[in-house]
């Protein structure tokens, strides 16, 4: 979650901290003490210590006027996930979007969750949710992520689509590389430069491979060579795109040679 959701989340709990001074029962009054604490130790990012706290205040006061348990129960899912137990964030997430679907952030929250907690369909399914009532600074981070789930899943054409509207709103390093997995991914699927299996001089006669289709691929490959040539000047992702730029410019010259020699075949039957 990013740090300007965590601090919108901790003043909606702000907002209640008057709970203590409404409370009119012990019961009330030490839930409301505890959900104080909890408070405290959440704006100071000590998301372990909050968690009994929330978890005694929503205990004896979630179900009284004097918090509200949505954001109380939204807390304790961000307090469990930044802790890494994104399996029991998700139980409160989606509890808080069963009850209220507007809720802001509660399903990229959850498809969060989800992402880290190995579940990549029902993360896919919570970041398309997510990206309904997304704004303009979060959509190409939710669109980052199901791109990236897309092509994780098989399909680098839906990829492919969703990071060109990503990239057109963010210049992200990250979205390029993804992009140009992307494309690589596409262009595998036609000129065959990773499958040391593949023989070309017989795909060739068979008609399988053809200068249109190869010239197809070299399209697709030098477009992912961009993309990782503008990944790379990200210094985090710099080793990793250097590497995928050096095998780029071979294969792209492999594929010009398969093309040179489809034509000299042509030529001379």
């Amino acid at each position: 979650m990013t740090r300007i959701a965590l601090f919108s989340l901790l003043l909606g709990l702000a907002a209640v901290l008057n709970a203590q001074k409404r409370a009119s029962t012990e019961v009330e009054k030490l839930g409301a003490a505890r959900f104080n604490e909890a408070i405290k130790a959440f704006s100071e990012n000590d998301y372990a210590k909050s968690i009994p706290l929330f978890t005694v205040a929503d205990s004896l006061i979630g179900s009284t006027e004097l918090v509200d348990r949505l954001k109380l129960r939204f807390a304790l899912g961000t307090c469990y996930l930044e802790t890494g137990q994104p399996g029991k964030a998700l139980e409160y997430f989606e509890w808080v979007a069963g009850r209220d679907s507007t809720y802001p952030y509660v399903y990229f929250q959850a498809a969060e969750c989800a992402f880290k907690g190995g579940k990549s369909d029902k993360a896919l399914q919570y970041y398309r949710k997510a990206l309904t009532g997304s704004g303009p600074d979060q959509r190409p981070i939710v669109l980052g992520k199901i791109g990236e789930l897309e092509l994780k899943a098989g399909r680098p054409q839906a990829a492919l689509k969703i990071l060109d509207e990503a990239i057109f709103l963010s210049k992200s390093a990250h979205l390029y590389l993804l992009r140009g997995q992307s494309l690589d991914k596409l262009a595998q699927a036609v000129d065959m430069a990773e499958d040391n299996s593949f023989n070309y001089e017989k795909a060739i006669q068979d008609g399988k491979i053809t200068e249109e289709t190869m010239n197809e691929a070299i399209k697709l490959r030098e477009r992912a060579l961009d993309d990782y040539e503008a990944a790379a000047e990200n210094p985090g992702l710099a080793p990793a795109c250097d590497k995928l730029i050096k095998r780029s410019n071979i294969i792209l010259e492999n594929n010009r040679k398969v093309v040179s020699e489809i034509r000299y075949q042509r030529e001379n039957p």
